[in-house]
């Protein structure tokens, strides 16, 4: 699939609102990837991430987390829950699917502000709280030149990974403020959001 084109994507492919379309998510994902390695658990993750749950499933480290959700509380009840019970280790990856969307929104002016918001303030709070290093793997979270037209960095996802768990101070991997501001402004889509957002403000 071209990295721009969402055209194969059908809306309501993945839903799970219901047991029946659950348990036919299920089956889909768990044929994918071979064997029953797929479960769901319900509710809400304060309610239902438990302590000892990872275990009970037989839940075994992570080597992909996928961020997709659009609460802050959320995220990092999710990521708190996945450290406290050791399923976070050196090498898994974390992928954020907007990870500039708000930073789009606020402008290049406001780069210094960018990890105070979203996915990237979700990021930088589990660097710091778990002395954890992350390191940039692929999208929009490494540092490029000229115009990223239709490329892995013109993407609104980051993908990072862990390369260092319980030192003494967290590194989030991501770019430094200047650059940051830089993607911004040479990004046309981070361009196109920030004055349609602020013709409605």
């Amino acid at each position: 699939m071209h990295a721009c084109s969402l055209a194969s994507l059908v809306q309501g492919a993945y839903s799970s609102s219901d047991s029946e379309s659950a348990a036919r998510l299920i089956q889909r994902l768990s044929d994918g990837l071979g064997g029953e390695r797929i479960g769901f658990v319900q509710g809400f993750y304060n309610e239902s991430l438990t302590e000892g749950l990872a275990d009970a499933r037989g839940m075994g480290v992570a080597s992909y987390v996928d961020i997709d959700e659009d609460l802050l509380s959320s995220t990092m009840e999710a990521l708190e829950w996945m450290f406290k019970e050791g399923r976070i280790v050196v090498g898994t990856a974390f992928g954020y699917d907007n990870w500039w969307s708000v930073a789009c929104v606020m402008g290049a002016e406001r780069a210094a502000e960018f990890m105070s918001f979203g996915e990237m303030r979700t990021h930088k709070e589990i660097a710091e709280k778990w002395g954890v290093k992350f390191e940039c793997a692929c999208g929009s979270c490494g540092t490029t030149t000229g115009d990223v037209a239709c490329t892995s960095e013109n993407l609104w996802g980051a993908v990072f990974v862990v390369t260092e768990i319980g030192s003494g101070q967290g590194d989030t991997g991501f770019m430094d403020v200047q650059e940051q501001a830089d993607w911004v402004r040479r990004n046309g889509r981070c361009q196109d959001v920030h004055e349609r957002t602020n013709l409605l403000l």
